[in-house]
């Protein structure tokens, strides 16, 4: 997961600077929209590490200072999308010729084709850990070897001879893609974090949490198990059980909590489901070696019978209890 943040943020990072130093040696403004929307696509690939690495932080709530950071890319977007524009403009109506460039070329050519299989990697990670912000990052990855293409084109009509005014054309065409970026920074819509609500009160369970304004509570059909009660109520049960290792801290397993309540209902008399707070049942998340969470492991006649990890879609939920119980 973080090997993959961490290429991206290189990969971002040095194709900016090469791109950036190529494009004032040329003079190609498409090549240098591109080389600085890789150096602020690289800012996004660390606000993505750092949302993964915050996920599990019981201390504070870092949504402040990481809005804080999205709205400085956001605003970056912003400014490169307008000085793209007032540049363009301004060539197309001056008259301006980009030089070829063989780097800009590679480089562009690279982006292309190289970032949708860094983004599918992503893609695939995200489904695995159920991060929404690290999903919301993979189909930036892809968006952007679209955006990439534009200025391959570029680099390819310099090559070829193409008319002065292609360069800053294509310039344009980007700009929708870096309004649409910045603004979605700056409203904050690119977090990992779904914060919600967790209630404290004396007396009440901290899975309790709210959901948009709503109260989701213990479903009857949940039983909550401990260290001391896991052989008696799991490995001895008649029935097939499927175990939800969580913690109040963790931001998936909340997202997830309202599927596995439903499928405790769905599932009421053929499958028992059970609910394991690793803080305080370590004996049992050692046994099982629980690395991460949420981590889900059905129980037949006292075994581990399958397991699967992260907040899954609940028609996937369905697919892993129907094989396991049919």
């Amino acid at each position: 997961m973080y090997w993959l943040l961490g290429l991206t943020f290189i990969h971002v990072v040095g194709e900016g600077g090469l791109g950036f130093v190529e494009a004032l040696r040329t003079g190609s403004l498409a090549l240098l929209a591109f080389a600085l929307e890789s150096v602020i696509e690289g800012g996004a690939a660390f606000l993505a590490v750092r949302h993964l690495r915050l996920l599990a932080d019981r201390e504070q709530d870092h949504a402040r200072r990481d809005r804080m950071l999205a709205r400085w890319i956001g605003i970056s977007f912003l400014l490169l999308g307008a000085y793209v524009v007032a540049r363009a403009i301004y060539e197309l109506t001056h008259g301006a010729h980009a030089e070829q460039s063989v780097l800009g070329l590679l480089l562009t050519l690279f982006a292309s084709f190289g970032m949708p299989f860094v983004g599918y990697g992503k893609w695939k990670t995200a489904r695995r850990l159920g991060s929404e912000g690290l999903a919301a990052e993979a189909k930036e990855s892809i968006a952007c070897s679209i955006d990439s293409s534009l200025t391959l084109l570029a680099m390819i009509g310099a090559l070829l001879g193409a008319p002065g005014w292609v360069d800053p054309a294509l310039s344009l065409l980007m700009v929708p893609w870096f309004l649409r970026e910045g603004l979605a920074h700056v409203r904050g819509k690119v977090h990992a974090h779904v914060h919600r609500e967790t209630l404290e009160s004396p007396g009440r369970d901290p899975a309790y949490f709210r959901i948009g304004g709503t109260l989701m509570a213990n479903n009857p059909n949940v039983q909550e198990v401990s260290d001391t009660s896991f052989e008696g109520d799991i490995l001895k049960s008649s029935v097939p059980v499927l175990v939800d290792f969580w913690a109040p801290w963790c931001g998936p397993c909340r997202t997830v909590g309202p599927i596995v309540d439903d499928l405790a209902s769905k599932y009421a008399g053929k499958l028992k489901v059970a609910k394991v707070n690793v803080d305080e049942s370590q004996q049992v998340a050692f046994q099982y070696q629980v690395t991460s969470i949420p981590t889900f492991i059905l129980f037949k006649g006292g075994k581990v019978a399958d397991r699967v990890l992260g907040a899954l879609p609940r028609s996937e939920f369905v697919k892993f209890i129907d094989r396991n119980i049919s």
